[in-house]
């Protein structure tokens, strides 16, 4: 593949992982239908149950990811390293996610007619992070 198209694929995988942070953790449905968006990362950083801190390296990560993108569409070599770093930092954001979500759906009490679920918004991360890592590792080896 050419170093661009790794490049693009990279950038893609900086944005998912920063809107993945945005999107549901925790979907809720009442009575059986789908009640919306759910409870995104971002909103979930304080609950009353637990603290969920996954957000941030998800973020942080997909932040990276989009700066080491940039400085390698650039030409510059010397930070191209922070694309997979970032990718890695989204990756390990979006599986702390999981886990923090599976935790908290296991603790929290619910109404009978209130069903919570994982949402689908770490999944976008962990995906972001792997496309991250995979372009931005590939496009390092290209010349």
């Amino acid at each position: 593949m050419e170093k661009q198209t790794l490049l693009i694929i990279g950038l893609i995988g900086g944005i998912l992982a920063v809107v993945g942070v945005f999107l549901p953790w925790i979907g809720r449905s009442y009575m059986g239908g789908w009640s919306g968006w759910g409870d995104s990362g971002w909103g979930l950083r304080t609950t009353r149950v637990i603290s969920f801190y996954s957000p941030y390296p998800a973020l942080a990560g997909g932040i990276i990811a989009l700066l080491g993108g940039f400085a390698l569409l650039k030409e510059k070599r010397p930070v191209g390293f922070l694309l997979p770093i970032g990718g890695i930092t989204a990756i390990a954001g979006g599986a702390w996610g999981y886990f923090d979500v599976s935790t908290y759906l296991s603790r929290v009490v619910t109404e009978p007619e209130l069903h919570l679920s994982s949402g689908y918004g770490f999944y976008v991360c962990i995906v972001g992070g792997v496309l991250a890592l995979i372009g931005g590792t590939l496009s390092l080896k290209t010349k």
